[in-house]
């Protein structure tokens, strides 16, 4: 196919292709562009377009015959499914899960016909296509010098879908996420397979169209650290993983590899970890490590990688070698010489002006030496809000949440003991983007109820809309602001208020990992260069046993997550995360109606203040009742713990009381047998949605192979679900 040119004009529905394989990217696949409804790569060298960066699939979006959206396989094993006989392609997922294959990271499906694709990535280097061709369909291993179509339209005209709650890409995994697949795995999926679709066998694989699988090369295999790579060898027990002696001679080909540039050290290691356990000899007198050693040859199909997945599965530490790893793929790409000077680097593409981007300053480093324990925490509110800290308050509309927010910044601007805590007198500067006529009134309200005179109280607000979505928007200037109040202030500004965490995303979506990603940046850097804590004030999800809206990784950035409760007309404030400091904590408030005066109409005006109350005895969860099938499988948790249940260990991931448990895969079959008649497919799925949600609502909790209920009957997880189920 001919290259044309950048310049052309672009389709409706670019920009959403563009983002789509941008998104794709940062996940860590390659994209490929694809001809829409079919299988067609544009460019006839699309491997090397697909690796060559991150906008090589972007310059093809002005043909609408090119709209659909491929995946590269190189260092991924995707399962293509090409059955037409859904009770053939049951089989087929359950003779998977016979032979051991993992959940796949990913199912692609449509909906005129049984044919599935499962994605894995492949546990070590970048093997080839391999197949399986019987009368009955086919089944393929994709892989290197292969893609698969992952968006668009297909030839019959139904569009290619995902099975997930979430929309393409958000739906897959992280490439390096993926669920690994060995080789060998296949090979067993494969014998399992054949009968199933009438095959004698597999055929011989190719790693490119009319190739052969191409053996790594010896630079690949080879250790980037030496001596990391030793140290982890000589910890690698000899234990009943080498009673297979195929996996004994695989590591044998890996040390020769690895170490190829010091065989001496190669050999002394393999001799080591070969006297771990008594010794074979032969009828010549040579040992038969020795012997091995001797006549061992090239081709080496394993080295360094092989070894570390083998430390890693006997619990081996093996983050240095990886530092080293990830230290020498960086090194392999290095800046233009001029940044070395810090002048940047400069990027372009055609038809745009080239952009520079700045030389990032040095990292600090903090040496052994001068690490010291830090005795004296600083908290704004004690054993609640630290300072610099990231936090969320979130709950339901009109759950009181902005009001016990609102309690809690003038508490610690007047500094007045709140709830009975140590207050550290601070600034606070309040981002007000919803509801500014009401806000006005709160403050009011609150003023008069603690008799405090505004003059000279400690705080700000900024009455206007913020983009947080944007860095080069409002942040900025949301600095500046948060600079200029503190100049104007007695005490230093420490706390900053955003209401609403949605407003200040500007239209963004709260369910996309780059918005949220890019706000929970904007935030960073706010607390960096303020000194300050910033708290949002934020809306629940549908289901508010789930928690906070939106996508989980503002959760897993924030480090003290506190919710707002109504239930009944009985409020609260729970804390449900607290990273540094101590966790749990429920606050009990009431809404007081304050008057503030009366408008031209001769009509009473009022607001609210927060009175601070004993939190009600019981849990103030609300929770949706558990689907049909989630319950199935939570009754065959509790009955299997009954009859089958072992006590586990103490503490390491475990509970740190005594609780009883269950191994996972026990747990699995008697949820199987429950769920009746569903194909093994339907069944898989619905066990892994099952435990996704209850994990989410936090009624289990898994380590090491095991599973147990997370809490006792008093938990308000279970109390919410049990009112909830009434």
């Amino acid at each position: 196919m001919n290259d044309m040119p950048f310049t052309l004009p672009e389709p409706p529905g670019a920009d959403e292709v563009r983002r789509l394989r941008q998104r794709l990217w940062q996940l860590g696949y390659a994209p490929v562009p694809v001809a829409t409804g079919e299988k067609s790569p544009f460019y006839s060298d699309w491997p090397a377009r697909a690796r060559a960066g991150e906008f090589a699939a972007m310059d093809c979006i002005f043909d609408t015959a090119f709209a659909s959206t491929g995946i590269d396989c190189a260092g991924l094993r995707a399962i293509d499914i090409d059955v037409d006989d859904q009770a053939l392609v049951d089989a087929i997922c359950a003779a998977a899960e016979d032979v051991g294959l993992p959940e796949p990271g990913g199912v692609r499906y449509r909906e005129n016909s049984s044919r599935v694709l499962w994605l894995y990535r492949a546990a070590e280097g970048q093997p080839g296509k391999r197949s399986l061709v019987g009368t009955k369909g086919k089944i393929e291993i994709l892989g290197r010098g292969q893609q698969f179509v992952a968006d668009g339209m297909h030839h019959s005209g139904v569009p290619i879908l995902w099975d997930s709650d979430l929309d393409f890409p958000e739906c897959l995994l992280l490439r390096d996420e993926l669920p690994a697949l060995t080789e060998e795995q296949i090979t067993r999926f494969f014998e399992q397979a054949a009968p199933i679709i009438d095959s004698p066998g597999e055929s011989k694989a190719t790693a490119a169209p009319g190739g052969t699988v191409a053996p790594p090369t010896p630079d690949e295999l080879k250790a980037v650290d030496p001596a990391a790579l030793a140290a982890i060898v000589r910890q690698l027990p000899n234990d009943a993983t080498f009673d297979n002696r195929n996996a004994w001679l695989r590591l044998a080909h890996a040390l020769a590899a690895a170490f190829a540039d010091d065989p001496g050290l190669a050999e002394e290691l393999w001799l080591e970890h070969a006297a771990k356990r008594e010794q074979q000899v032969r009828d010549d007198g040579e040992g038969e490590a020795e012997f091995v050693w001797r006549t061992l040859n090239p081709p080496h199909r394993a080295g360094a990688e092989y070894i570390v997945k083998l430390a890693r599965g006997a619990g081996i530490d093996v983050s240095a070698y990886q530092s080293a790893k990830a230290g020498a793929v960086f090194a392999a790409s290095p800046l233009p010489a001029d940044t070395a000077a810090g002048a940047g680097v400069t990027f372009s593409l055609p038809g745009f002006a080239p952009a520079v981007v700045p030389a990032a300053p040095p990292l600090p480093l903090l040496f052994a030496c001068d690490i010291r324990p830090v005795l004296d925490t600083s908290e704004i509110v004690h054993g609640l809000i630290g300072e610099r800290i990231a936090g969320v308050i979130f709950g339901e509309s009109n759950s009181g949440k902005t009001f016990w927010t609102l309690d809690l910044a003038l508490s610690i601007a007047a500094g007045l003991p709140w709830n009975g805590r140590r207050v550290e007198r601070s600034g606070v500067v309040y981002a007000v983007l919803e509801g500014g006529n009401g806000f006005r009134n709160r403050v009011t309200a609150w003023l008069q109820a603690h008799s405090i005179d505004p003059a000279g109280l400690p705080f700000a607000a900024i009455p206007a809309s913020l983009n947080l979505l944007d860095p080069s928007a409002d942040t900025p200037r949301l600095i500046a602001a948060v600079t200029a109040a503190a100049g104007r202030m007695s005490v230093p500004v420490r706390l900053i208020v955003v209401d609403t965490l949605s407003r200040a995303l500007a239209g963004g979506n709260e369910n996309a990992p780059d918005h949220m990603g890019a706000l929970v940046t904007s935030m960073d850097r706010v607390r960096a260069e303020t000194g300050c804590a910033v708290l949002f004030v934020h809306h629940s999800g549908k289901d508010a046993a789930k928690g906070a809206r939106g996508h989980s990784l503002l959760r897993a950035a924030v480090d003290t997550e506190i919710e707002v409760a109504d239930v009944d007309g009985e409020r609260t404030a729970a804390v449900v995360k607290q990273r540094d400091l101590p966790k749990g904590g429920v606050f009990g408030f009431r809404l007081r109606t304050a008057p503030l005066g009366v408008n031209r109409h001769g009509e009473p005006v009022t607001s609210c203040v927060v009175e601070h109350v004993a939190p009600a005895s019981r849990p103030l969860v609300k929770a949706k009742p558990l689907p049909a099938q989630c319950r199935i499988v939570l009754d065959r948790l509790h009955a299997a713990v009954a009859a089958q249940g072992v006590t586990l260990p103490l503490g390491g991931g475990f509970p740190t009381s005594p609780t009883r448990g269950v191994q996972h895969e026990a747990w699995r079959a008697a949820a199987y047998d429950a769920l009746g008649n569903l194909s093994a497919e339907t069944r898989s799925r619905a066990f892994r949605r099952a435990v996704e949600e209850m994990a989410v609502r936090k009624l289990i909790e898994t380590h090491g192979g095991f599973t147990w209920p997370a809490a006792e009957p008093e938990n308000p997880a279970f109390a919410a679900l049990a009112e909830a189920e009434r």
